[in-house]
């Protein structure tokens, strides 16, 4: 399962950016889904 490890893999790398905006604009970004993703 070689696809599951890379996407675990870019999900560590996207989810700290994720925290990051959020924590700067003071909003959840998560709402958003996948639109913020890139």
């Amino acid at each position: 399962m070689e696809a599951v490890s890379n996407l675990l893999f870019w999900v560590l790398l996207w989810l700290p950016c994720q925290w990051h905006l959020r924590a700067m604009a003071g909003t959840s970004h998560l709402s958003k889904g996948s639109s913020t993703f890139f």
